[in-house]
């Protein structure tokens, strides 16, 4: 088995929701603030070489305090967060187990896997 993992920040605005700035105590400048970070996890297994299984699920987290909160309940698919990066994730991944390992959104599935 072989696990892959590709973490992010999404400056994203959703609806009405604007871009998070702070300002840069050295020169003044004003820098954006991520108001998402993003994490895609696949996991293949091969058997003989040959790809034989894959499952993926992604984690879409807001940037605010999460104290007491269960990460599980962020998990997302991964055609979920590519929809909102623009990314295509796994792309290197055959098409027919691409389609399956990205639609999953259960934490609890990939674990089982």
């Amino acid at each position: 088995d072989t696990l892959y993992v590709v973490t992010g920040a999404s400056f994203r605005v959703k609806g009405d929701e604007a871009v998070k700035t702070i300002v840069n105590a050295n020169d003044g400048k004003s820098l954006p603030v991520p108001n998402y970070y993003w994490k895609a996890v696949l996991k293949v297994s091969r058997t003989g070489g040959t790809l034989s299984d894959a499952v993926a699920v992604g984690f879409w987290v807001p940037h605010t305090d999460l104290k007491g909160r269960n990460y599980a309940e962020f998990a997302v698919s991964v055609d979920s967060i590519e929809a909102l990066t623009g990314f295509d994730m796994f792309v290197n991944l055959p098409d027919a187990f691409e389609t399956i390992a990205e639609s999953n959104s259960s934490w609890a599935y990939f674990q089982q896997q």
